[in-house]
């Protein structure tokens, strides 16, 4: 959670636009960055997912049981940072973010935009073409990868 928290510190004092996408799978903290974005800049692909969850002890902890006490405390304190700072994001209440984080939350791309992680869903484009052979193809993806760019 720390690293997710220096990327958002990063991109919360940058003043240009910031354009996110979720090309797949965002699990944990991570889905803050998504939300992170600049409002209208937000955006998912239509099979992606969001496992949107606080931080825990996913390494384990080890020492004596002052020192667990104190990772524990520092836990609950950055799960409190990430629930506020990920409801101002989407512009729910801090008690719903809260209530919906007590187990893992899946979303997907649409629940995603409901919810305010993300603005909008990216459909694919639609393009219809005939090809006559191989070279055609190659060109007709050389043309498409342009565009994109």
């Amino acid at each position: 959670m720390r690293q997710t928290f220096t990327v958002l510190n990063v991109l919360q004092k940058l003043t240009c636009p910031i354009e996110t996408i979720n090309m797949g799978l965002t699990c944990g903290p991570p889905c803050i960055l998504a939300a992170a974005g600049t409002k209208g800049l937000r955006s998912c692909f239509p099979n992606s997912r969001f496992l949107v969850g606080k931080g825990g002890f996913e390494n384990g902890m080890e020492g004596q049981a002052a020192d667990l006490y104190v990772e524990a405390k520092n836990l609950v304190q950055q799960n409190n940072q990430f629930v506020s700072n990920l409801a101002t994001l989407c512009g729910q209440t801090v008690e719903k973010v809260s209530h919906d984080l007590k187990r893992d939350f899946y979303l997907t791309a649409t629940e995603a935009t409901e919810y305010g992680i993300v603005d909008k869903v990216l459909q694919p484009m639609q393009v219809r073409f005939i090809y006559s052979n191989t070279y055609d193809l190659i060109h007709l993806l050389r043309l498409l990868n342009r565009l994109q760019n």
